[in-house]
């Protein structure tokens, strides 16, 4: 597995075709990620929003894992990772294949040397529960 952090703002658009075509096959798909519902969303976001995507993709650079945040300012100068659509979602975990969680999770935390804080506030109890609790909960972060 190959873990990746793409900051791009067109990633989404170019690889429309490729996320629509995985959420068919992933093991946990989130609609409100689906391709033409975060491109739109983003198109309303002021310009300077910054895209923070974490992927992950197979030995045969198959994408098994897409989870897409945005960068938000903080207090005092920090800032944050939000879920894209984070006004507009009723849940945040991503689409992957069960064996790009780790990965996926992993990538996240790693983050939080660069960013303050990550807020995901729902996330299905599937996902969590089966998967990120035990990392959270055994990190220093929470």
């Amino acid at each position: 597995m190959k873990f990746e952090i793409i900051r791009e703002t067109d990633w989404i658009s170019r690889h429309h075709t490729e996320i629509e075509g995985f959420r068919k096959k992933a093991d946990f798909d989130n609609h409100y990620f689906a391709s033409p519902w975060l491109q739109v969303w983003f198109k309303r976001q002021i310009p300077s929003t910054a895209p923070v995507l974490l992927i992950v993709r197979d030995q045969q650079d198959l994408l098994v894992g897409f989870w897409p945040f945005v960068e938000r300012p903080g207090i005092l100068g920090s800032k944050g990772l939000w879920p894209y659509v984070y006004d507009e979602a009723n849940y945040f975990h991503p689409i992957c294949l069960q064996s790009a969680i780790t990965e996926l999770v992993t990538g996240l935390q790693s983050l939080l040397g660069e960013f303050l804080f990550c807020w995901i506030p729902l996330m299905k109890d599937s996902f969590w529960h089966h998967f990120s609790n035990a990392r959270i909960k055994n990190g220093k972060y929470l």
